[in-house]
């Protein structure tokens, strides 16, 4: 997946949810008309209400129904009406079911709006979910107050006589790869400092419990290094290959006195198409991402992860709010 075929994605997930779901109604009537303009610009083949009424008609079996209540509807209908777009051409979009946690379950729907159930039990329709689809998981988008499910985003700082200690817990709950603590400690860095953490004498540690990492001074020669670093408030950029979906900036800055630990504020950004909710596949048209406008960005990262390449644009607004 390319570059632009990730903007699009983590873009079209954040308009859509924050057009439908955010809590704040004036940004959500912003966004609405971003989400309304944008969809328009794809040119759609099939009207909202020709979209609604395949939806309406799909109610699974008796063993597995389906519904799609509320927003979920209106959320579907909006990827239903982008992937089968002039802008878009995709060939077919994949619902997950909402009244199930089972993940392969749900409802295909084709660019000729016909659709087949995607079901486990042996007497269903019974067919694997699609990998090469658009998709939205309904179990998966964010909760009113911006919580994504399995997306975790903490860092702390202790400080003993042995030296200083950074724990942060990855993002996300997929299976990391092998390795992935020597792939983290290759790719991340403290920014403004052009030396990797071997040359800073600090090394990066696998913890024991799942996605927990340790970033640790090694020698006390490492440790008035990192104290300068603190003092200055330098910021920890957290980052592993592509494939891993996300990064992490923890903000650095000293241990309060008399206390041995202190929260780092941290902010995850996705890459990759890492949010969850929902997943677009190669645009076949340049240019077509949503222009969701700075203000809205900024609100939308108040909430919960954002895309990476927003990062340069509102982190300066973050960081004087």
């Amino acid at each position: 997946m390319n570059d632009k075929a990730i903007s699009h994605s983590d873009d079209i997930a954040m308009l859509i949810w924050g057009a439908y779901r955010h809590p704040d109604a004036k940004v959500r009537t912003s966004l609405r008309n971003t989400h309304d303009e944008w969809l328009e610009s794809c040119q759609p083949l099939y009207s909202r209400d020709q979209v609604r009424n395949t939806f309406l008609k799909a109610r699974g079996t008796f063993l597995e129904p389906y519904s799609f209540p509320g927003e979920v509807m209106e959320e579907a209908i909006s990827l239903a009406q982008a992937a089968f777009s002039k802008a878009y051409d995709a060939q077919r979009i994949y619902v997950a079911n909402v009244a199930k946690d089972e993940p392969t379950r749900g409802l295909v729907l084709t660019a000729g709006l016909s659709f087949k159930c995607v079901e486990r039990y042996a007497l269903g329709n019974f067919r694997k979910a699609p990998k090469t689809a658009w998709s939205l998981k309904p179990l998966l988008l964010p909760t009113a107050n911006g919580r994504v499910p399995g997306l975790q985003k903490s860092a702390r700082l202790y400080c003993d006589d042995e030296g200083f200690d950074v724990r942060f817990c990855w993002p996300g709950d997929s299976e990391l790869p092998y390795g992935f603590s020597s792939d983290l400690a290759s790719h991340s860095r403290i920014t403004g400092i052009d030396r990797n953490f071997n040359n800073l004498g600090v090394s990066l540690y696998e913890g024991k419990s799942k996605h927990r990492f340790s970033l640790r001074t090694t020698s006390p020669e490492s440790m008035i290094r990192f104290m300068g670093l603190l003092e200055e408030e330098r910021e920890l950029f957290i980052d592993a290959e592509d494939s891993s979906g996300y990064s992490m900036c923890v903000q650095l800055h000293p241990v309060p006195e008399g206390r041995s630990s202190t929260k780092l504020p941290t902010r995850v950004y996705t890459k990759s198409a890492g949010l969850p909710w929902i997943r677009v596949m190669p645009s076949t048209m340049e240019g077509n991402a949503p222009k969701i406008t700075t203000a809205d960005k900024v609100a939308l990262a108040k909430l919960f992860p954002c895309p990476l390449q927003w990062r340069d644009e509102i982190k300066p607004i973050l960081d004087a709010s």
